[in-house]
């Protein structure tokens, strides 16, 4: 299954450890990672990445202070989406204090937007070029 994350990064960006995401190397996960970096230092901006993912299971992914976003189909209504997932998502993806000084994603939506259009807008607080169809990776 194709899912999407957010995990910390990890690395100091040396040729020995680069940054990356926390979930790298992770058995049976294959991900592709936004993580924004200043470009004069080439540090990253935020303490934390976004991922999509191919996993085999939920039980596949487990780095600590990470979020798995929930399994919909990307083209789905949020209206039709579940109160309690809505309302758990936006928590969830609002509660990560990214760059350690207060900067949220911020997500919101409206019952009218696709999953795919609030994949995006989480996805363009990363890298504001991001779309979900220029970001994919194949299932275990």
């Amino acid at each position: 299954m194709i899912r999407y994350a957010i995990t910390p990064i990890t690395g100091d960006g040396s040729e020995s450890d680069p940054y990356r995401s926390t979930a790298s190397g992770l058995q049976n996960v294959n991900l592709a990672s936004v993580i924004p970096v200043d470009p004069e230092t080439g540090i990253p901006i935020y303490g934390f990445c976004l991922l999509v993912l191919g996993i085999r299971s939920e039980a596949d992914f487990t780095p600590t202070n990470s979020y798995l976003f929930p399994d919909l189909p990307l083209d789905v209504q949020m209206g039709s989406v579940p109160e309690a997932v809505r309302t758990a998502f936006i928590q969830s993806v609002n509660a990560y204090n990214l760059d350690g000084n207060g900067a949220t994603i911020g997500v919101s939506f409206d019952l009218t937007d696709s999953w795919r259009e609030v994949v995006n807008s989480v996805g363009q607080v990363f890298e504001p070029a991001f779309t979900v169809s220029g970001f994919s990776v194949l299932e275990p």
